[in-house]
């Protein structure tokens, strides 16, 4: 049996965090039971973000079970802070959702509102849609 992390809206709001598998080979599974409400806004996130050197990897994002509306309730990795700089997101499944991963400038819902977020170097790669 394997292990499951079905939180919503996690906050990673610190520089140089890691959230990956526990056992190599074997990607974490990322699921939700349905959809959750923060500051009185329906979602369907798993990790909200305002952090510098952010990695997350060897993972399988489950959306099945949200029923929001609107790509942003349904994405599963936001930025939305002042930071993105530095961050890998990288060997990722999502599972029905059409986006993985999303930099949100002008969000408030999570962190103070940022106009702009700073994003120099982050990358978003080999990412698959089931």
């Amino acid at each position: 049996m394997l292990g499951s992390f079905s939180e919503t809206s996690t906050k990673l709001e610190y520089d140089d965090m890691t959230i990956t598998t526990a056992v190599p080979g074997v990607p974490a599974n990322i699921s939700i039971q349905s959809e959750t409400t923060i500051n009185q806004v329906p979602t369907c996130t798993r990790f909200q973000i305002d952090g510098q050197g952010i990695r997350l990897y060897d993972l399988i994002l489950d959306q099945s079970k949200c029923n929001l509306l609107g790509v942003v309730s349904q994405t599963p990795i936001i930025f939305s802070g002042a930071f993105a700089s530095g961050s890998r997101i990288y060997n990722i499944t999502v599972i029905d959702t059409s986006a993985a991963v999303a930099v949100l400038g002008g969000n408030s819902i999570v962190f103070t509102f940022q106009p702009i977020i700073e994003a120099n170097n982050l990358a978003i790669y080999d990412v698959r849609f089931e």
